[in-house]
């Protein structure tokens, strides 16, 4: 797939996964579930809010770093300020709506699932781009 079919591709896959966090996030009075380890409540959406922003990291990368020839770092460092703010905001938004509120947890694992996806992503992209030069 030629790398401007893949940026657009992305692209499209970004503004979808952000409708849909977006969409939850509006959900009023959406329930909490919950599982008990050995006397231990564990509430399953801490999960749910690492891995939609760990994608979320992904594809935002996958978008914006993919074929690009610019300064790398200084794009990235943009991108994880973008997507901090997004998680702050969409945790403070969840004030707005009825039966939800702002939970400092549910940021920590945002902020977790992003770092978690940027760092897998350029983990990924190095090595990619290493095999790429090894065979050439």
């Amino acid at each position: 797939m030629r790398i401007r079919n893949k940026e657009r591709l992305f692209r499209f896959l970004f503004w979808i996964w952000l409708s849909i966090i977006i969409i939850i996030s509006s959900i009023p009075g959406l329930s909490t579930p919950k599982i008990n380890i050995i006397k231990f409540e564990f509430r399953l959406d801490y999960v749910f809010h690492f891995f939609i922003y760990l994608i979320f990291s992904i594809i935002f990368f996958l978008w914006k770093i993919n074929g690009k020839k610019q300064r790398k770092f200084n794009l990235l460092s943009i991108m994880i300020i973008l997507s901090v703010i997004l998680a702050v905001f969409d945790e403070f938004h969840q004030m707005l709506i009825p039966g939800r509120t702002f939970n400092p947890v549910d940021l920590i694992f945002n902020c977790a699932g992003l770092f978690t996806g940027f760092i897998f992503s350029i983990i990924l992209f190095r090595k990619k781009n290493a095999l790429r030069s090894f065979y050439k």
